[in-house]
């Protein structure tokens, strides 16, 4: 079977084709074999436009439903775990630790800085990895990371730990904004990104609940208060980032929840619309 898509030649294919790629007339596996600016055919080639736009617009509530709330929850997850430290100098974290103000400032501080220095880097291991498998990585690694400040002891364990979260987490928000922006146009990824961002919003009204109701456990394993809102909230952290291997899609030549059709839609849409990431 010839592959019929736009601006590209002929491939062969070795699996059957699905009920899609023979509708819109791909060879089997054609949407993996193409190259930079080819197009895939029209699936909605014969559809009016009142048609076109009703399809348009189920495509779209599916992909919100698919990537944005999953995506809402780990960012309020890493919200959650930037800030928590706050919540841990309230349950005696500098009292425990022996450090005093300038040097809890300074842990605050340092974060920040392994976070600035890593972010431009994040992206390009995106591109390589894959976000099914970049997200949930960096997830699990910030989640251990929380783990171990529940289990220092001293203030150059704390700034060690908050060093290695810095760099963990620094990868999230751009590699997030990279992503969603591989998966909508420019007038649809505004409001995708506003909805995102306020999950840092929604972290801030309960995690002083959640730090204080952990709290409780202080004496527990003979540690206090302060180090259990660690540890819990990274175990917490470790669990989402494993089920973000499955949660979390690659973009849309890849992603399995998406069929043939929909997914040459959603490449046609982005390369309309004129984005880079298409």
């Amino acid at each position: 079977m010839k592959m019929t898509t736009e601006h590209v030649g002929d491939s062969d294919s070795g699996h059957s084709p699905s009920d899609d790629e023979k509708r819109i007339g791909v060879a089997p596996g054609g949407f993996e074999k193409l190259g930079h600016g080819e197009l895939p055919p029209d699936p909605d080639a014969g559809l009016s436009e009142a048609e076109k736009a009703r399809v348009d617009k189920k495509l779209l509530l599916k992909l919100d439903i698919k990537l944005i709330p999953w995506l809402c929850l780990l960012y309020l997850m890493a919200f959650l775990d930037r800030t928590n430290i706050g919540n841990a100098r309230l349950d005696g974290l500098e009292k425990d630790l022996k450090i005093n103000s300038s040097q809890y400032n300074a842990s605050l501080t340092i974060f920040f800085v392994s976070y600035s220095v890593f972010e431009p880097l994040t992206n390009v291991l995106l591109k390589r990895l894959r976000p099914s498998i970049f997200i949930p990585a960096i997830m699990v690694l910030w989640g251990i990371v929380m783990v171990t400040m529940g289990l220092t002891h001293n203030y150059a364990g704390l700034m060690s730990a908050r060093w290695f979260l810095g760099l963990a987490e620094a990868g999230l928000f751009p590699g997030i904004s990279y992503y969603l922006s591989c998966w909508y146009k420019r007038s649809e990824f505004g409001i995708r990104m506003a909805i995102f961002f306020s999950a840092a919003a929604v972290s801030g009204s309960f995690g002083g609940l959640l730090a204080t109701a952990i709290g409780l456990m202080k004496g527990i394993g003979g540690k206090g208060g302060w180090a259990w809102i660690f540890i819990i909230e990274g175990l917490a952290t470790v669990l989402i980032g494993i089920a973000s291997f499955w949660m979390v899609h690659d973009f849309p030549d890849e992603a399995r929840f998406l069929s043939d059709g929909d997914r040459a839609r959603v490449i046609r849409r982005l390369k309309a619309d004129q984005q880079s990431s298409a």
